[in-house]
């Protein structure tokens, strides 16, 4: 880019169909996947969730959705066009909705596993792309 400021450096980039990733916070030094309770709750290590509790996980670039949805417009919650499978203390989570609700807001409705108390690691899987590593969800029986 050249302005009347100067030229910037230059970058490369590349395109990719999915660039999965899971919207975080950063908590005691601990980066924690956003979730919420079905009530609209907040999730963390004050209120961590429950085995057998379904929460819901928001995310970006987990690609299409079946019907298709227009991009940049404002769309009807649809499924993903791929299957998801979302790992809770490397456990599978039964997932009831993956899909799009808003211009490139992906949320998963998902049922924690029996998992151990504490910090359990979450990760999702689309195709042969994974969200990023190390972001966990704060669970107590």
């Amino acid at each position: 880019m050249t302005t009347a400021q100067g030229k910037s450096d230059l970058v490369n980039a590349s395109a990719s169909a999915l660039s999965p990733a899971l919207f975080t916070f950063t908590e005691k030094g601990v980066p924690r996947v956003a979730a919420v309770r079905a009530d609209g709750a907040y999730i963390g290590p004050t209120l961590p969730a429950k085995p057998g509790e379904t929460v819901l996980l928001y995310g970006t670039g987990f690609g299409p959705t079946a019907p298709p949805s227009p991009i940049g417009q404002l769309v009807n919650a649809a499924p993903l066009a791929s299957q998801v499978t979302v790992r809770i203390g490397g456990m599978a989570a039964d997932t009831q909705f993956a899909g799009i609700v808003g211009p490139g807001l992906y949320q998963f409705n998902v049922v924690v596993p029996s998992v151990p108390n504490g910090d359990n690691a979450v990760r999702v899987e689309i195709g042969s792309e994974f969200s990023q590593a190390n972001v966990f969800l704060s669970v107590q029986r």
